[in-house]
């Protein structure tokens, strides 16, 4: 297998399971939708840095061993569950104060852009499925004796996958019409998106109880 076809599977590979809208695609698209493109970037940021930590884990083994060990799998699963529980919740109680004519100028200035990349580093710092994700693709497609600097290169190349595509996320609800037509239903896409993280949250803590 060529360096080029190896590395051009995995990111495909890659890039089709990052479609599958999940708990990163709400977050991104509230914080554009709310805020702005600008605090929808920095969301994406925040997730890429993660996404690169988690390809670097996967890469030399240190995500494999953590999903090897149940204590260690249940106790993130736990945090990250909670940690979506409690995006969820703050976003149902915030969407109660918005008013559907809210002007969005109002809005930027309730988050900095520290805020919006703690928010997405955070979420997917504590998404096992991603750990679980990248640690199967490279068990899959990777060789072992695979040099250092192509693991590398496709770890760089998948977190470029994960930004891009979150970015066109961002940038499709940052469009203009989309603001207008969205603007007036703010409030209940708060609470929508805050019911889905709060369900993903809870689907999470059930897993766990389950598998324990």
């Amino acid at each position: 297998m060529t360096t080029l076809y190896l590395i051009l599977t995995i990111a495909a590979v890659d890039f089709i399971s990052t479609l599958s809208p999940g708990q990163d695609f709400a977050i991104i698209t509230r914080n554009t939708l709310k805020y702005s493109r600008r605090i929808g970037y920095y969301t994406v940021f925040g997730l890429g840095i993660i996404t690169f930590l988690h390809t670097l884990m996967a890469v030399f083994g240190l995500s494999a061993l953590i999903a090897h060990y149940p204590d260690a799998l249940a106790l993130i699963k736990t945090a990250g569950a909670l940690y979506l529980i409690y995006l969820g919740t703050g976003f149902i109680k915030n969407a109660q104060n918005l008013n559907p004519v809210q002007n969005k100028l109002e809005l930027k200035s309730n988050i900095s852009p520290a805020q919006a990349f703690k928010m997405g580093a955070i979420a997917n710092l504590l998404n096992v499925e991603a750990i679980i994700a990248f640690v199967s693709v490279f068990a899959l497609f990777m060789p072992v004796e695979t040099a250092l600097w192509i693991k590398v290169l496709t770890c760089v190349v998948l977190t470029i996958n994960t930004v891009i595509w979150y970015s066109l996320v961002a940038r499709l609800f940052s469009v203009n019409s989309v603001q207008v037509f969205l603007q007036t239903r703010m409030k209940k896409i708060e609470q929508v998106i805050g019911i889905i993280l709060v369900f993903l949250g809870y689907k999470n803590l059930m897993s766990v109880r389950s598998n324990s």
